[in-house]
């Protein structure tokens, strides 16, 4: 049995899409639409080896992302859906989002989300400029993201969130307006809004490295961010976090989790898990994982420490046929870093008094000078107990995180988190 109870989120990973963007470096394959069934049975059996561990637990956000979770049919969908409902207590009031690509959304298979339950859809829209989706490698147009969109209202979704891309080669600032305002104009409840990031390995990267197109500029994203903001604020969203805006009230329930760095359970391959103060992480093969729990096969890359065995019962129990392949059991530390580093990506910041007194504490021993100088260089505000991030810090936030991170090491020397903060890849 689990050793807590409480409210916790379910990120289920589906890693299949019709193509490849360009861009992406996500956990995801192209045309491996035979691997599907297979696929969901093990997802189907990870989450009955999860069931009896979270029996004190209730759902109360489910998130299910990839890769493009409406590449499976309405019956595979339902088929989920029901499963995680046998399986886990969700709440009556659960946030429930499907993430969606244009080119994959019906009316058939909307209806059939809100039939089973779904109340949140995520659009990846990511440019309303057909050009922009060329270069990206979308395989979709603008004027099939907007039709999705309209489906999505036909058949009931009242929560719809729409992602977008700025900072792309030859981009400019006027075409970014337009995408905004063509975005505010669809009057979403939710918008996320994310710099390209060249990942190095994907396509786009080395068109860059090799000259065939311009390299993103820097400044002219900044500019871009900023333009977001004002034009967003003027439409009534909430700007919630560093990437976030909502309608207010309209906030994604699960991705706050991560920022609040609450407890979460990832199942699929390459999803991640928070819990009982230990992250862990499936393999990332889809192959690999429906193997593992097809065979009942239990590995850990270093191995699991007799104390953690001792001290987590709960993980003993699912040895039987956990795809697991990365376990760390979390220091104080570590929790600090992570309580400090993510909750800072909330735009109201967090009341370092509001937290356990071991980490209000350790946070003003470890970086209260760091934070004093951060805000002197107009990169932190500071009211009270609450700090957050200026307007400038929002922009120069690696800057910021970079900073307070070399402030939080561990008895060791060592930093004690990574500065891509852990998660899912959710919108």
């Amino acid at each position: 049995m689990s050793t807590t109870s409480g409210a916790i989120g379910l990120y289920v990973h589906i890693p299949f899409c019709r193509s490849k963007c360009l861009y992406c470096d996500f956990n995801s394959y192209a045309g491996a639409y035979r691997h599907i069934p297979s696929y969901l049975s093990a997802l189907s059996q990870e989450a009955h080896l999860w069931s009896p561990l979270l029996a004190n637990h209730d759902v109360s956000t489910l998130y299910v992302g990839g890769g493009t979770p409406t590449l499976l049919n309405s019956r595979q969908l339902a088929r989920l859906i029901h499963t995680l409902h046998d399986c886990f207590t969700v709440s009556h009031r659960a946030e429930i989002t499907v993430e969606a690509n244009p080119e994959s959304t019906s009316k058939p298979l909307l209806d059939s989300l809100r039939d089973i339950g779904v109340n949140r859809l995520s659009i990846g829209v990511q440019s309303f400029s057909d050009t922009e989706l060329k270069m990206l490698g979308r395989p979709h147009s603008a004027d099939e993201a907007r039709q999705a969109f309209g489906i999505a209202r036909e058949a009931g979704f009242e929560n719809v969130n729409i992602d977008l891309i700025y900072g792309l080669p030859r981009q400019t600032l006027q075409q970014w307006h337009i995408t905004i305002e063509q975005a505010i104009n669809l009057h979403p409840e939710h918008l996320s809004l994310y710099s390209l990031t060249l990942e190095p390995n994907t396509p786009l990267a080395q068109m860059i490295a090799h000259g065939l197109i311009p390299a993103p500029d820097p400044d002219l994203a900044a500019d871009m961010y900023q333009l977001a903001e004002a034009a967003l604020g003027d439409a009534g969203y909430h700007h919630y976090e560093i990437s976030n805006w909502a309608i207010p009230g309209r906030e994604c329930r699960h991705n706050v989790k991560y920022w609040k760095n609450r407890t979460y359970i990832g199942i699929g391959a390459g999803a991640h898990s928070h819990f009982n103060a230990c992250r862990f992480a499936n393999v990332t093969s889809p192959d690999e994982y429906t193997r593992r729990l097809r065979q009942h096969e239990f590995k850990l890359t270093n191995g699991l420490p007799e104390e953690v065995t001792v001290a987590q019962p709960w993980i003993t129990l699912a040895t039987g046929g956990w795809p697991v392949t990365a376990f760390e059991s979390l220091a104080p530390a570590t929790i600090m870093a992570d309580t400090l580093i993510l909750g800072l990506r909330l735009v109201d910041g967090l009341d370092i008094r509001a937290l356990p007194s071991y980490l209000n504490e350790s946070i003003e021993a470890a970086c209260g000078d760091e934070i004093s100088r951060l805000v002197a260089d107009g990169l932190l505000e500071k009211k009270g107990s609450i700090i957050r991030l200026s307007a400038k810090g929002r922009l120069l936030s690696n800057e910021v995180f970079v900073r307070l991170l070399l402030q939080l090491r561990d008895p060791h020397g060592e930093r004690s988190i990574r500065h891509e903060p852990a998660a899912q890849a959710s919108r």
